[in-house]
């Protein structure tokens, strides 16, 4: 009955229920899982559970679902396994395998080599449609390969593409060099993984073609690969923009790493940053005591600080979350920067100038006074001006400096638009001190 249980339920499922499971259960999981089933969860289940589901698996249903996982898998499954193990599943592999995998291992990671698959369809463009069709189904290629035929020349240099539906829109004696798109967008071995994301999603790509220095096809990327690498690269930003760079790399190690940082490594990675907020506080401390004087006088004054610091922050980060996210994905460059800032100042005129105005009607109806809502509203109005400003200009030193912008952006922000937005509340509330009596 248990075996009906888990064989009903799909391998996602299973992945998720994996370490909440006996001995006894992981063993009735592999008893009614078939070899794609075995397949995913090898490629799927996180690294810390990987060598327990092999110890699992007898030799010949291993290899079975070796045989359904594509080389680039292959390379990162066995990054992920212990010295016994990736031994015993690179001795299941076929030798023209081994040598592919290590092939493969030799790319650095990040790169479009690491991401890269050896399995693809090439086919040579005088052969016609029909031709090509019995030829694909010859190969019998796994689902992930479907979707484009490469075509090249007599020295495999990649010379066009077809995407698979149109096989079946084209009389079956045409040839394969009069329907294909010569224009083909390909990456090299060494392309960073994030321009290889920026790519497949500009050109809207199912699959991405690896070529070498002669142009010759080695390899592709899938769409699958690219989410993972967009995954990636948004959680480590995000991680990096809190404060905690460091941790995403250790995430690779450990699904659990983040709650398990030891505590001084979690130190290291987060006071440096937290300390540059500490003391823009404490500075912003002595400008409110600086104003003391004002501060008594019209008490006031003191309820709209946090509205005006946390109206000012709010947009600061808005445009360094829209100014990196721009840079990740090569929108902004550096020639089109004065523009995009132009842009973002200019939207800030807009929210502050409604922002401005609500909060002066809001301040003149509360404490019965025009000058005071006046005061308040100019206030915000020029804050949030100045703080779409440093979201876009702070990132871009950051960047200019060789640095990543995601790191530091947002406490320097915070920081300097706390003085700056305190500045403004106070200068202007002491230069009209004589029109609140």
């Amino acid at each position: 009955m248990k075996n009906k249980k888990y064989k009903k339920l799909h391998p996602a499922e299973i992945v998720d229920i994996y370490p909440a499971l006996s001995e006894e259960e992981r063993v009735l999981v592999i008893e009614s899982s078939d070899k794609e089933k075995i397949s995913f969860l090898l490629r799927e289940i996180s690294p810390e559970y990987k060598n327990n589901l092999l110890k699992k698996l007898n030799n010949p249903k291993l290899k079975e679902a070796l045989s359904e996982i594509s080389s680039d898998e292959l390379v990162d499954i066995l990054g992920e396994l212990s010295i016994g193990n990736a031994k015993r599943v690179l001795g299941l592999l076929r030798r023209e395998d081994v040598d592919t995998v290590k092939w493969l291992m030799k790319y650095e990671e990040g790169t479009a080599g690491s991401l890269m698959a050896t399995e693809y369809i090439a086919l040579k463009g005088r052969m016609k449609i029909s031709q090509a069709v019995k030829k694909i189904r010859e190969i019998n290629p796994r689902t992930e390969m479907l979707s484009y035929i490469y075509i090249v020349d007599e020295e495999k240099k990649l010379v066009g593409v077809i995407p698979m539906r149109r096989l079946f829109t084209e009389s079956m004696e045409t040839t394969l060099e009069d329907i294909m798109i010569d224009n083909v967008i390909s990456a090299t071995p060494q392309e960073d993984q994030e321009e290889v994301a920026r790519m497949m999603v500009k050109y809207d790509l199912l699959a991405l073609p690896v070529v070498n220095s002669r142009k010759k096809l080695i390899g592709i990327i899938t769409l699958d690969d690219v989410v993972d690498v967009l995954e990636e690269e948004a959680t480590e930003d995000i991680m990096k923009m809190a404060g905690a760079a460091g941790y995403e790399k250790r995430e690779k190690e450990r699904s659990d790493r983040l709650l398990n940082t030891g505590i001084v490594q979690a130190v290291k990675i987060r006071l440096p940053w937290l300390l540059i907020a500490l003391f823009g506080g404490l500075m912003a401390g002595g400008i409110i005591g600086f104003f003391e004087e004002t501060l008594s006088a019209v008490v006031a004054l003191a309820f709209f600080v946090p509205v005006i610091m946390d109206m000012a922050g709010n947009v600061g980060t808005q445009s360094s979350t829209i100014f990196v996210r721009g840079l990740a994905l090569g929108q902004i460059k550096a020639e089109d920067f004065p523009g995009y800032l132009l842009a973002e100042v200019g939207t800030g005129v807009v929210i502050g100038l409604i922002s401005g105005l609500l909060v002066t009607m809001i301040a003149a109806t509360w404490q019965g006074s025009v000058i005071l809502g006046a005061v308040i509203g100019v206030s915000m109005f020029l804050s949030i001006i100045l703080a779409t400003s440093l979201g876009f200009l702070i990132p871009w030193i950051i960047y200019a400096l060789n640095f990543d912008p995601a790191t530091g952006s947002n406490p320097i922000i915070t920081t300097i638009k706390d003085i700056t937005s305190l500045l403004i509340y106070f200068t202007i509330a002491t230069s009209l001190m004589e029109h609140f009596f």
